[in-house]
């Protein structure tokens, strides 16, 4: 019989759970009315892309995974989301959120020209949060048998 290992492939699936649903709750009433850090990334979709890059390479470099997809940094931001928003509101937006300690600026280990961008321990508290609770109100449905529908997920 053979133990069960945690690989780095189940790990990293858990960390999978908090990067895909942001991109389903940012926009419920729900999370706008209870959470006042994530509320900051909600109304454009350029911000909601920077909250999910952040934690993202916040939840890669927690698990030592080498080789990161995308790194977050305000050049790497600019050559991506150049077609949804200009490179000033994009300075701008990142420059607040680093200003207010919503976001921290780490230096880049190759360049030490160029900074990447992280998120505050508070940020991740909240973000970690907000999923867990949800994932407790989905699972309290679930062994209530009740029907599941999209009306439901948003008042959890």
């Amino acid at each position: 019989m053979r133990k069960y290992l945690k690989t780095e492939t189940d790990v990293f699936q858990n960390i999978n759970i908090y990067m895909d649903a942001i991109e389903r709750t940012l926009s419920y009433i729900y999370i706008q009315r209870r959470y006042d850090l994530i509320r900051l990334f909600g109304d454009k979709r350029y911000k909601v892309v920077i909250l999910y890059t952040v934690m993202r390479y916040y939840y890669q470099k927690k698990i030592n995974q080498n080789e990161f997809d995308f790194i977050p940094t305000k050049e790497n931001f600019y050559s991506h989301l150049y077609q949804e928003t200009s490179r000033l509101s994009l300075t701008k937006f990142i420059d607040l959120m680093v200003s207010t300690g919503v976001l921290k600026k780490d230096s880049f280990p190759n360049d030490k020209r160029k900074w990447v961008i992280a998120p505050n321990q508070i940020l991740i508290n909240e973000f970690e949060y907000m999923h867990q609770e949800r994932a407790e109100g989905l699972e309290d449905l679930k062994s209530k048998d009740k029907i599941i529908n999209l009306e439901s997920l948003q008042v959890i």
